[in-house]
């Protein structure tokens, strides 16, 4: 058996559930029932029983966790030691996360904490910016990627991208919404073009401010001018605006709604609305092609809950 399989043994262990460990560590429930199945017949015990409310561990199941601990902290003590005969190595051992703020609000802290189980001999540091600046910094390091979301016409159009300097995993595609009170929805057309919407008062919500302008000025037909009644970064500022002035309507996304559902608010579709694309971008040269694999296999699992 793997050290990832044992790793994976201790969550469900201290989940007690299978279903809430594979939702932590971004695999299938089925996929994550045949390993168990896999390290049962491999020690030839049977280690969990399963209940209607989740799993316990048997007696054999007990001594095995104990074990797998055990296990766990020489795997983690022998990387440190590996590291600290290098000190060269010891530095070299760092990888950089680019994102953007919505991504970081609403992904990073459940992604972070799997990835040091999977690779604790890996410090990983995050970098938040505008999703325009995110991909130059991708450039530049090989020990690098980049969660990005981005107008599907900028990502079609990078240089970096077209020339293969850089690799563009794209993983999943929105359009912009409309968010309204559902107490006045029925004063609004369905779906709206982007004409139409340009009479309206808007709350922006998406990305730094100054990506939030330019969306809007990419949203609306009219670019002369972009109505805004409030711009703001803030999800709490945002959903209390809207819920309160029934006057006032705002911009959203399928990706947003999803984490953060709001009651006594209802989404619109725009029609020729602008569409996002979210993926991994990174250097065919990067150091550590197994870390991009594991983000890219947790970031799809994610987006895939999104679509469903």
């Amino acid at each position: 058996m793997r050290i990832s399989d044992i790793q994976l043994f201790i969550e469900v262990a201290n989940n007690r559930s299978l279903r809430k460990t594979a939702e932590q560590m971004y695999i299938t429930q089925q996929g994550l029932s045949r390993i168990i199945d896999n390290i049962e017949n491999e020690l030839g015990a049977k280690l969990l029983e399963r209940t209607a409310r989740g799993v316990n561990l048997t007696k054999e199941g007990q001594l095995a966790f104990e074990y797998f601990e055990k296990i766990q902290e020489d795997y983690s003590a022998l990387h440190n030691a590996l590291l600290d005969c290098d000190e060269s190595a010891k530095e070299e051992h760092i990888f950089y996360i680019y994102t953007s703020p919505i991504i970081t609000e609403f992904i990073i802290d459940n992604l972070i904490k799997h990835l040091k189980k999977k690779f604790p001999q890996i410090q990983f540091i995050i970098r938040e910016n505008a999703p325009s600046n995110l991909i130059k910094k991708v450039d530049y390091y090989n020990n690098s990627l980049c969660i990005i979301n981005l107008p599907e016409s900028d990502l079609v159009s990078n240089k970096e991208i077209k020339n293969e300097n850089l690799i563009f995993n794209k993983i999943y595609s929105e359009k912009l919404m409309l968010a309204v009170p559902t107490a006045s929805a029925s004063e609004y057309k369905s779906p709206i073009t982007t004409k139409e919407l340009a009479t309206y008062s808007l709350i922006v919500i998406n990305w730094d401010r100054n990506s939030n302008d330019e969306m809007m000025k990419r949203l609306l037909s009219d670019k002369s001018s972009v109505p805004i009644v409030t711009n703001t970064t803030n999800s709490r500022l945002f959903n209390s605006l809207l819920a309160e002035d029934l006057s006032c309507c705002g911009i959203t996304s399928p990706f947003k709604e999803y984490f953060q559902p709001t009651p006594g608010r209802t989404t619109l579709p725009i029609k020729d609305s602008v569409t996002l694309q979210y993926g991994i971008i990174y250097s065919p040269e990067c150091k550590y092609p197994e870390i991009v694999n594991e983000i890219t296999h947790a970031i799809s699992y994610i987006f895939k809950n999104i679509k469903e």
